[in-house]
């Protein structure tokens, strides 16, 4: 009985430690991505310049007065970060590469993310993919919504626009040029989903499919199912315990 019970408690501690260790896993991934967040924020917070026109009159028609930044940076790019009052940063190099239909193509795929908090999305769902790291299904299914934001955010741009023409051009201009590393955030060149938007846009009739690879699937199921039996081995094993304890009183008694 003692040795049972020794078994019990032990098993027990271990999936309590076990529950404790991917919160706080959880907890560290969390903080973690709002220190990036704040860093990438900071970063070129200190080089933002006033509105060219072209750009005030843009986002006035897209209501997103007081909801962009441009950035003096020869580079091309644009993003969305911030969690619960998103903002758009965008760069010198990029208002100044495109004509005002391809500006207006990628502040309406930034006003996509911003309508959605993809921003808050992303820092969820890779909190929950690092939680449960030993399980590969979390992080394909953190990708795939990643790729569908980006694909929800070109659609927004097509159908505001009524034609994918602009939202390409303005892709092809962004990646001919030097990529700045942004993958902490919603970006118009995100290099995760960059390869399925542009098929997308290039073939519109074609549905994206959500994809999780046969490994992830197996991984998943063995390992839920080992959980499950251990996690029922306690309870089965008190069972047993106290049916044996009831029959021993009953011969006792007499």
């Amino acid at each position: 009985m003692r040795f049972l019970n020794f078994c019990q408690q032990s098993i027990s501690n271990s999936l309590i430690l076990a529950g404790v260790l991917i919160l706080l896993i959880g907890v560290a991934s969390f903080l973690v991505q709002l220190y990036k967040t704040w860093i990438l924020r900071e970063r070129f917070a200190w080089r933002t310049v006033a509105l060219p026109k072209r750009v005030q009159r843009i986002i006035a028609v897209l209501n997103l007065k007081n909801r962009v930044d441009v950035i003096a940076d020869a580079n091309l790019f644009s993003f969305c970060v911030g969690l619960f009052s998103p903002r758009v940063m965008i760069s010198t190099g990029l208002v100044g590469s495109l004509s005002d239909k391809e500006l207006e193509a990628v502040f309406l795929h930034e006003q996509a993310h911003i309508q959605n908090f993809d921003p808050l999305k992303m820092i969820f769902g890779q909190t929950i993919a690092s939680m449960f790291f030993f399980l590969p299904i979390f992080h394909e299914l953190n990708k795939n919504m990643i790729t569908i934001n980006e694909l929800m955010a070109d659609n927004w741009a097509v159908k505001k626009q009524q034609t994918a023409t602009f939202i390409k051009r303005a892709m092809k201009k962004i990646l001919v040029s030097p990529q700045v590393a942004i993958v902490a955030v919603p970006a118009v060149s995100h290099p995760d989903s960059l390869e399925i938007r542009i098929y997308r846009l290039v073939n519109p009739g074609i549905k994206h499919n959500f994809y999780l690879s046969r490994a992830s699937i197996i991984i998943t199921i063995l390992f839920l199912g080992l959980g499950l039996f251990v996690w029922q081995t306690p309870v089965k094993a008190q069972r047993e315990q106290c049916h044996l304890t009831s029959e021993f009183r009953i011969y006792y008694n007499k």
